[in-house]
């Protein structure tokens, strides 16, 4: 009798441990499952057959492969991934021909590869409908690499990757906002072909021994781009640098200064057309507060230029160039120099206490720019003639139409100058 009371016992006992087995699996299942995109842990060392990058998506359809994502990448209900720590010796994603509703949120990522010159920790190529918001990025190479895309944002995030921060090729119909860029050796945003864009209210600052090569750089055929509201310091080159053929750019309401670096420039454009520089603030840079060297119809209107090491204004090789009701002011060599350009509009700015001259045009004829081939193949009969000519150049110029008038700026008076002439107020030999 006792026996079977002891078989009954131990049988009970085996049922309810089994129950509680099962029901605590579960239950460690279930927290697994909802806190698995908290911290991704993957194998520190892999073979050479073994990919860069943990997940691959080539389709739409694919980003389900990612452990614990949510929605199904509507519109109304897009996939999410959110909360991740990922730490590893390898990038996280890389995306390709997908048109899926995609949010990336509240994630931070430190890959640590040698191979850091083509991949980024997020890579997306011909994707549409991605947004990265609030998110941190910490690794060697660049943070996120967009090729071909569309209509995606990067938002509230940081960036303190090593290399180029942002990386944008053939993009279009795109918002980088609010975000924080800091201590990278290289460029924190950069645009290649880049169109119908809005760059704005972001921070991107170096330090004085880790300082940006340019904080943004644009270039291409980029056009139809907006660059606002955002404060730039620390730069070993330039705080905006714009070239290549880049169109229709509107920089505005921006901060750019305190780079203690002998070359640095607030903004450089070169070979840019049809671009737009109006109410930034730019000083205390170690050259030109803004360079134009051949551009093409640029108007630099209500900017305030003060206390560079160089000129505030550089105009190289330029044409159509408007420079109106601009404040420009005890910079340590001109307030704006000219050289060999052309149709120079220069309106209502007020210019003084630049060091060495408020106003400097040189306008160069194509003889003297070339004296040294000119003089080599006519010898000696060249250099009477090359002198002659020169004579009778100078001549012929004409004395430009300046009309001068006292502006009371800061308690004290100075010359605003309104100048009407296509080669414009001084004229330099040189």
């Amino acid at each position: 009798m006792k026996k079977n009371h002891f078989l009954k016992f131990l049988v009970i006992s085996i049922i309810l441990c089994s129950l509680l087995a099962s029901s605590c699996s579960n239950l460690c299942l279930d927290d697994f499952q909802n806190s698995e995109l908290s911290k991704i842990t993957t194998k520190k060392s892999y073979s050479l057959a073994d990919s860069l990058i943990l997940h691959k998506i080539y389709s739409s359809s694919e980003w389900g492969i990612i452990p614990g994502i949510l929605g199904t990448g509507t519109d109304s209900d897009p996939y999410i991934i959110k909360d991740i720590v990922f730490k590893d010796d390898l990038f996280f994603l890389s995306a390709k021909n997908s048109e899926a509703f995609v949010i990336i949120e509240n994630c931070t990522f430190s890959s640590d590869v040698d191979d850091y010159w083509y991949f980024a920790d997020l890579n997306f190529d011909e994707c549409v409908n991605i947004e990265i918001n609030n998110c941190r990025f910490f690794s060697r190479s660049k943070s996120l690499s967009f090729s071909n895309c569309s209509q995606f944002t990067i938002t509230n995030s940081e960036f303190y990757t090593y290399t180029t921060q942002v990386k944008l090729s053939n993009c279009q119909n795109f918002e980088i906002s609010s975000n924080l860029f800091e201590y990278c050796m290289s460029k924190g945003i950069s645009l290649i072909n880049c169109t119908d864009g809005c760059i704005s209210s972001n921070f991107i600052t170096g330090s004085e021994n880790r300082a940006f090569f340019s904080g943004m750089s644009i270039s291409g055929n980029s056009k139809n781009l907006t660059i606002r509201d955002n404060v730039i310091q620390y730069f070993r080159y330039s705080g905006i640098k714009i070239d290549l053929s880049a169109n229709l750019i509107t920089i505005s309401n921006n901060t750019i200064y305190n780079s203690k670096y002998d070359v640095s420039i607030g903004i450089a454009q070169y070979g840019s057309k049809n671009c737009l520089i109006e109410e930034n603030h730019i000083y205390n840079l170690g050259k030109d507060g803004v360079l134009l060297q051949e551009c093409e119809n640029i108007t630099v209107y209500q900017n305030i230029i003060n206390n560079n090491s160089q000129n505030g204004i550089s105009i190289i090789n330029s044409s159509i160039i408007n420079i109106l009701q601009n404040t420009i002011v005890n910079n340590s060599n001109y307030g704006l120099f000219s050289n060999l350009s052309t149709y120079l509009n220069l309106e209502e700015n007020i210019i003084s206490n630049n060091q060495n001259g408020d106003i400097i045009i040189v306008k160069i004829p194509f003889y003297q720019k070339n004296w040294f081939i000119i003089i080599s193949a006519l010898g000696l009969i060249g250099i009477e003639f090359f002198i002659l000519i020169k004579r009778n150049q100078r001549g012929k110029i004409q004395t430009d139409r300046i009309k001068n008038r006292e502006f009371d700026y800061d308690n004290s008076k100075v010359m605003k100058t309104k100048v009407e002439f296509h080669y414009n107020f001084k004229l330099y030999w040189r």
